[in-house]
């Protein structure tokens, strides 16, 4: 009895070094190759004693050590490898590639070793440039970048655009996955009912990678999109869209090295990964939040693709209140770093609506959706005082500066209807490429901007002409002509 007492007694000392985090103190490899002895040595020691809760513990503590040495080992596969030699009696170093560049002659004279070379003084390093730096973007009058249309958008109204990330923050059971399979049915048809959502031209191939769902249901959700997009059962569509489950890759490390893999594979240029908090071992672990983000981000600019992820939302103290970010550290640094944020909310009457919590480069989102008994999916629906809303006026998607910009680059031509129509659509999908500008909503807007004194219209049908007017002019509403 007493015996047994004391074998518990010492295995839970060995535990709480871990459990403490008494283990550590050393840094770098010797670091992390301290500590996981250390949990090797419990494992074997207390082998068949150990209860459940402390053998995850010390394998979330060995998951955690090995996300620290690869995270230390891409640190040095980005720096360059140097090796470095003492130069004389000062001990300079310097790099072993530039090392040549210093050597003078070997030594003649009989006194002196043969074999050692003598050096010179290294130059000196020139200063920092930052123009010179592929990490650094100097604007100037030359290098304006072209803007890129939308990758998502969401009753057109831009979500997404290149090399950005999206976040969707939805509860369990609020259709998350269905507004994943619907982005993926607008790859293959862009007239099927996709909820609301639009994929850009640009997409030529989306992923869908499920972290959390087993295989039949990773299964049904391929099954949902196809029938939702109208494929014909056998055809195959590949090309288009691809969806993989990664269930059993059951930790960070695996899931972090198959998705690239998959991404590399395949090229998509969007992807969806559902859902973030599988690709961290505590959502409340700021540092491994950080670097997963920064993951995201490399992955869009190192496979010029757009991320979507997800998160479930806060843990609602107060039930009425709807939280509008993710858990933990992930939740705030996504939406710090991110695009745009999508929160869906659901009503008493189960329509399920989504609304923009953040929108950097446009204006707000929104849409609904409910679940069709017949059609065996969820569909789009207009909801009460919810629903699919229209599309904003452009003079309201359109602020004030875009405007005059847009005046004053237009300016000083004589227009016919049908010329100037086609003038405002093609400098808006150059310059502004993240709004609707369809035939109808630019005679509106057309119509508006006569109304508020940029356009001047004179004459009458058939040869009416129509004239941008500069901002000098006195009777100009001062509201909408910004110095």
């Amino acid at each position: 009895m007493k015996e047994n007492e004391e074998n518990e007694h010492n295995k839970q000392t060995d535990l709480q070094r871990i459990r403490w985090g008494e283990i550590g103190g050393i840094r770098g490899m010797n670091g992390i190759n301290h500590d996981r002895n250390i949990c090797n040595f419990i494992l074997k020691k207390w082998e068949g004693k150990l209860r459940d809760r402390d053998l995850k513990m010390i394998k979330d503590h060995l998951e955690l050590l090995a996300i620290r040495e690869r995270n230390m080992k891409i640190e040095e596969e980005k720096s360059k490898e140097q090796i470095f030699t003492k130069i004389g009696e000062q001990g300079i170093m310097i790099d072993k590639d530039l090392l040549e560049q210093f050597i003078i002659e070997k030594p003649t004279n009989s006194k002196m070793n043969e074999d050692a070379p003598i050096y010179k003084s290294p130059p000196t390093k020139d200063e920092y440039n930052d123009e010179e730096d592929e990490e650094v973007f100097c604007p100037n009058w030359n290098n304006r970048p072209i803007q890129q249309p939308p990758i998502v958008s969401i009753n057109g109204v831009s979500f997404l655009t290149q090399d950005n990330i999206g976040v969707l923050v939805a509860t369990v059971g609020y259709g998350k996955s269905s507004i994943f399979e619907s982005i993926l049915s607008n790859v293959l048809n862009k007239d099927c009912d996709c909820l609301g959502f639009e994929v850009g031209d640009s997409v030529k191939k989306a992923m869908f990678i499920d972290i959390e769902r087993t295989q039949f249901d990773v299964w049904d959700s391929w099954y949902r999109m196809s029938k939702r997009s109208e494929i014909k059962e056998g055809e195959d569509v590949t090309d288009k869209v691809i969806l993989r489950g990664l269930k059993k890759a059951n930790t960070v490390l695996k899931r972090l090295d198959k998705t690239e893999k998959l991404i590399k594979q395949h090229k998509p240029q969007l992807i969806l990964l559902d859902g973030a908090k599988s690709f961290i071992t505590s959502i409340n672990n700021e540092e491994e939040a950080r670097r997963f983000v920064s993951w995201m981000q490399e992955i869009c600019w190192k496979y010029n693709c757009s991320i979507i992820t997800s998160l479930h939302p806060n843990k609602q103290q107060d039930a009425k209140i709807e939280q509008t970010i993710g858990g933990g550290w992930i939740g705030r640094i996504l939406e710090e770093e991110c695009e745009g944020v999508l929160q869906v909310s659901k009503g008493i009457d189960e329509i399920r609506t989504i609304t923009s919590k953040k929108s950097r480069n446009s204006a707000p989102q929104k849409t609904s959706f409910r679940f069709d008994e017949a059609k065996g999916m969820m569909v789009s629906c207009e909801g009460v005082g919810v629903g699919k809303p229209k599309n904003p006026p452009l003079i309201e998607a359109i602020n004030p500066n875009q405007l005059n910009t847009m005046r004053d680059e237009l300016g000083g031509v004589v227009y016919q209807h049908k010329l100037l129509m086609n003038t405002i659509k093609s400098y808006l999908e150059e310059n502004i490429p993240t709004i609707t500008n369809t035939e109808k909503p630019i005679k509106i807007l057309i119509i508006e901007l006569i109304n508020k004194g940029f356009i001047v219209k004179e004459g009458t049908t058939p040869n009416t002409t129509y004239q941008f007017i500069s901002k000098e002019v006195g009777s100009m509403d001062e509201k909408y002509f910004i110095n």
